[in-house]
């Protein structure tokens, strides 16, 4: 009798998880969602400042927007060619890549906090197409696309390369265990242990976007281009096991989207997101 009572709450329990997620990715798609900010011209990373606002990179129209949380456009950073990713440090200072020339530029605010009048200067290059870019543990860490590897750049410009062999990295995450999650845009990501070791971490996902965030100790959120079973979708991965076995447990919190690439946490705990295809962002609740 008990058995069976405990049988049936585990099955009504998982039904209704299983039920929540269903409504949530239904409610979370291009029909139920109203875009924030329309008009992006091939958008790539999100970052969101101290001041409340988020940036978005457009690499074909070259420049950083720069939005208030309603999805105002209040200025524009330019005269970076072609950014992609990009990231504040932990002074304020904002750090933009230049896919197609190779460098990465520091952006230090002026005297009033402004970043678009700010002092700008080239602080790494020698990339073959620098995608996301992590501020971590002090330092700046750069996906090298097309050289498959993550490069971490200490402040006086000295070089290490932390992976390599990988299907064009895009974005890193370190996680609170020492682990690294990588995104890549041409295969399946991976995870870089604490102790060196390099595997696949979901083989089932052939491509993913340009920003990795944290949620919570164990867990991400990241975007999912394509698939084996498709694609266009935000998901949370929850990490498990240790170096030895990983474990990913996967949820899909939007999906539909046309190529979802970037995206961040804003300052009151909601997500933005965004996709080439619509050109446009998107905030779920978290």
């Amino acid at each position: 009798m008990n058995k069976t009572i405990f049988s049936l709450c585990a099955v009504i329990a998982l039904s209704s998880a299983l039920s929540a997620q269903s409504s949530r990715q239904e409610r979370n798609t291009p029909k139920t969602l109203s875009p924030l900010v329309t008009g992006l011209h091939i958008c790539g990373a999100i970052s969101c400042g101290s001041d409340g606002n988020f940036y978005i990179s457009e690499w074909s129209a070259e420049r950083v927007g720069v939005y208030d949380a309603g999805g105002r456009l209040l200025r524009v950073i330019d005269g970076i060619g072609d950014p992609s990713g990009n990231v504040f440090d932990g002074e304020g200072n904002f750090y933009v890549s230049s896919y197609s020339h190779g460098r990465v530029w520091k952006i230090e605010p002026d005297k009033d906090g402004n970043l678009a009048c700010g002092k700008k200067s080239v602080y790494a290059s020698g990339f073959d197409v620098p995608a996301g870019l992590s501020w971590t543990d002090g330092a700046l860490v750069v996906a090298n696309r097309d050289a498959g590897e993550v490069v971490r750049v200490e402040r006086n410009g000295s070089k290490t390369v932390l992976a390599n062999g990988l299907p064009q990295p895009v974005s890193v995450l370190k996680m609170k265990d020492g682990a690294t999650v990588i995104s890549c845009l041409a295969g399946s990501p991976r995870i870089l242990e604490a102790d060196g070791t390099l595997s696949v971490l979901i083989p089932e996902i052939t491509a993913s976007g340009i920003n990795i965030i944290a949620d919570g100790t164990d867990a991400f959120l990241f975007c999912v281009i394509s698939g084996k079973s498709g694609g266009g979708t935000v998901e949370r991965v929850t990490l498990g096991g240790n170096a030895k076995k990983r474990t990913a447990r996967r949820e899909e919190i939007a999906s539909g989207f046309s190529t979802p690439i970037g995206i961040a946490r804003l300052s009151d705990g909601r997500i933005i997101f965004n996709a080439w295809g619509q050109g446009a962002a998107y905030v779920i609740a978290p």
